[in-house]
């Protein structure tokens, strides 16, 4: 048996609990889980998402509850990331044209065709995703990701001739 006497002492040995931070990206690039010991203070990382702009970590699924910049942690917990979807300019470029106002669309959308520039001398084609005029906008198909121009393409009305005499031969 051990025998205790009056001039001995007894340590407790403590070993720090550690915690684990798990996130759930909603979508977003992966964010591994980490692990610290209890009290650590946990700055949270950025997940990136294209076409969003990361509004934050929440501590519930719901997103109703945010946590800031930071955690300290006590227990595990699972975070939640909330995406803003990114709005858009469509602007159109008339090419000499009338003018027509631009468009605003969230990140993926279609938008609607814009009433036709108008131009003295000139018909209007259509819609271009490029100035020179050779790849069309389909409003039916083409998404935007991105501020975007838009240009108009023209094709030049024949004059008529002036001061033109028709002769018989």
């Amino acid at each position: 048996k051990d025998k205790v006497t009056n001039d001995t002492t007894l340590y407790a040995k403590w070993k720090i609990n550690s915690y684990k931070v798990s996130y759930v990206s909603n979508g977003g690039s992966t964010v591994p889980t980490q692990t610290a010991n209890y009290n650590s203070v946990i700055n949270l990382p950025k997940p990136t998402k294209t076409g969003y702009t990361f509004a934050g970590w929440y501590k519930d699924a719901s997103l109703k509850t945010p946590v800031g910049n930071s955690v300290t942690l006590t227990n595990n917990i699972t975070l939640y990331a909330k995406w803003n979807i990114n709005t858009y300019t469509v602007k159109f470029n008339s090419n000499g044209g009338s003018s027509v106002t631009s468009k605003t669309a969230i990140y993926n959308a279609t938008i609607s065709q814009p009433k036709s520039p108008t131009r003295k001398g000139y018909v209007f084609i259509g819609w271009y995703k490029d100035a020179s005029g050779k790849v069309t906008w389909n409003f039916t198909k083409d998404r935007v990701t991105a501020n975007t121009t838009i240009y108009a393409k023209w094709v030049s009305i024949p004059a008529k001739p002036t001061h033109a005499k028709l002769t018989k031969a």
